[in-house]
């Protein structure tokens, strides 16, 4: 079974999850906490994270992180040489945050895409204009869903996987997860779609038939989360990313890029599996109170942990937590990644 191309920069193999959340009623609660990220340090991915008790959302690779206050300002950290630190977008409203740390997405309230940080591809040039409720993408690419449930991918054709050409067309789309290489997406019956790079079956072995409420994964593999709670996972094994991902039921979020897989238990835990570059497995952290899992990759995750409760509207209509990267880099002639 192949692996992806050895040519790829962390950043190019993002993973990201989108999950549906319905409406919560008029006294409902959205916790927001702390940032935990473990793992690959190079570019202060883990020691530069920002302080804070309100964050809601986080996202980002080895380069970098990207995360999402309570108010919908947003918090860049980590490398800068792609300005996806510098040129992150000031201002509250936004609703969500994806990408990993090379190239990073937002939405406004307004359901419109920001784009920033490396557009060697496209990834950020060729945002699409338009209302969505969910994004994923990387340095590569990216993908968004419209209120319809139809699809909007973007950025270049790498080596012939070009995802935007291929991605699927009609609407009834609930949750879109990928990096512009491979990408994700969940049927309204929980149905498993993908498509673009399969040198590891990410995805002529994904599920046939299932009820999945949410998704991850990138060239390596998927990563889906069943209706029962329950973990199903494809593509390579070559560390145990299928041999040893969890089983039984109770899990309530997954994310990761296929090789490198998090996923969330009710308890509040984290269980990590797959390679442990950077021990982004071993140092995976314990306890009891973390909220959700912002992806991460085979160097670094991410989470955000229970510190405070904050007040929300009546309704959470759809919520994207990204992911991230590999560590390979890409040699894009003369230009290289930060490593």
């Amino acid at each position: 079974m192949k692996k992806p191309p050895m040519s790829i920069c962390p950043g190019k193999w993002a993973a990201t999850i989108a999950v549906v959340t319905g409406a919560l009623g008029a006294a409902a609660r959205a916790e927001a906490g702390i940032i935990a990220v473990w793992g690959d340090d190079k570019y202060g991915t883990v020691s530069k994270v920002p302080a804070g008790t309100d964050f809601k959302a986080v996202s980002g690779g080895y380069a970098g992180g990207i995360a999402l206050h309570a108010n919908g300002s947003i918090a860049a950290w980590g490398y800068d040489g792609d300005l996806a630190v510098s040129t992150a977008p000031t201002g509250a409203g936004f609703t969500a945050v994806t990408g990993d740390g090379q190239t990073d997405f937002a939405l406004r309230a307004d359901g419109s895409i920001a784009a920033w940080g490396d557009d060697y591809y496209g990834a950020v040039s060729q945002a699409p204009a338009g209302a969505f409720k969910a994004i994923s993408g990387g340095a590569i690419g990216g993908i968004a869903l419209r209120d319809d449930g139809s699809i909007a991918a973007w950025g270049k054709d790498y080596n012939g996987y070009n995802t935007a050409a291929h991605a699927p067309t009609g609407v009834g789309f609930i949750a879109v997860a990928g990096n512009g290489i491979t990408d994700f997406a969940l049927r309204a019956n929980g149905s498993v779609v993908v498509w673009g790079y399969d040198g590891s079956h990410a995805v002529s072995n994904a599920p046939a038939t299932g009820d999945f409420t949410a998704i991850s994964g990138s060239g390596y593999g998927g990563v889906a989360l069943g209706a029962d709670g329950s973990i199903a996972t494809w593509g390579y094994n070559g560390n145990g990313e299928i041999t040893n991902a969890p089983t039984g039921t109770g899990f309530t979020a997954v994310a990761g890029d296929g090789d490198t897989d998090y996923a969330l238990r009710s308890n509040g835990s984290i269980v990590a599996w797959g390679l442990d570059y950077y021990h982004a497995v071993s140092n995976a952290p314990t306890g009891t109170d973390f909220l959700s899992i912002g992806g991460g990759d085979r160097s670094v995750g991410f989470a955000i942990e229970s510190n405070a409760v904050v007040p929300e509207p009546g309704t959470l209509t759809l919520f994207g937590l990204g992911a991230l990267s590999t560590l390979w880099r890409l040699r894009r002639g003369a230009r290289s990644c930060p490593r």
